[in-house]
């Protein structure tokens, strides 16, 4: 494949995945930028729809919010889908939102995470059409970061990006996060790395 879409709904991770795959040395189509439209919470996503996304086009990683709003000619093509706990993402659209100086109702941040739980599936079901998905959760990413690269880079080696997952790794724990999984609870393979960077 020539393409990897990197998606999901606003604030779900994509672009600390999309950091996370350039470090890894994933090609990267179009840098991550803030889709400002897509989160701002006046706008009717309704009319929205219908944009193309061609994919014979895309050489790389590109980050793609909200995959349900677009028709994909060109493919096929892998995705790596990322999923949130719908309250915590309503909560940092909003604390987006208010950064950017947009006033933003504590109706509106509840009508967050109810969409988010609606739309979720329809933009997973948008991106298995036209390829293999990848699913992962933000949750996994900080908590299990060393499983969840790993994953990640797997998927992409079989989609024909060699990605090194110890550097993606090392973008997300450069990120100030750290998992809360007790050492018991580590896969072989990631005990195995603990092991080995203790020496």
């Amino acid at each position: 494949m020539k393409a990897l879409l990197v998606s999901g709904l606003g604030r779900c991770g994509s672009t600390m995945v999309m950091r996370a795959l350039e470090e890894g040395g994933c090609p990267i189509f179009e840098r991550p930028r803030l889709n400002l439209l897509m989160e701002h919470p006046d706008v009717d996503i309704k009319t929205q729809f219908g944009n193309v996304c061609n994919l014979s086009l895309i050489r790389g990683a590109v980050k793609l919010i909200d995959a349900r709003r677009f028709i994909f000619p060109g493919g096929p093509v892998a995705s790596i889908f990322i999923t949130r706990d719908p309250v915590q993402q309503g909560q940092s659209m909003a604390k987006m939102c208010k950064a950017l100086g947009i006033p933003v109702t504590v109706k509106q941040i509840a009508g967050f995470a109810s969409s988010i739980v609606v739309d979720n599936p329809l933009c997973l079901q948008a991106l298995q059409t036209v390829g293999p998905v990848w699913e992962t959760t933000f949750e996994e990413l900080i908590d299990a970061p060393v499983r969840a690269t790993w994953d990640i880079a797997n998927f992409c080696k079989k989609q024909g990006f060699e990605v090194d997952w110890h550097a993606m790794r090392n973008t997300i724990d450069d990120r100030g996060y750290r998992g809360t999984r007790a050492t018991d609870d580590l896969l072989p393979y990631e005990q195995e790395h603990v092991d080995s960077e203790r020496g």
